[in-house]
């Protein structure tokens, strides 16, 4: 998966009722994980795997900057 994908991902209505999510491996990238963590339709999400995601940079800044909705369980 790529950032163009996730970005499609973050846009599609299911992502408000997808629990756990595994991007592990993925082309993440720092615009892709921005999509996603401030997609208003994040709000079901508790789950979230990133481990080897070509992610850099202030990341932490990202989540800072969620979606208020963000309320993760787990993050790898």
């Amino acid at each position: 998966i790529d950032v163009a994908s996730i970005g499609a991902l973050a846009e599609w209505p299911g992502l408000a009722r997808l629990r756990s999510l595994n991007l592990s491996g993925s082309n993440v990238r720092r615009d892709g994980l921005h999509a996603l963590l401030h997609s208003p339709r994040i709000v079901g999400l508790k789950e979230l795997r990133l481990r080897s995601a070509w992610l850099s940079g202030d990341v932490g800044r990202i989540f800072h900057d969620a979606s208020p909705a963000l309320s993760l369980d787990v993050l790898d």
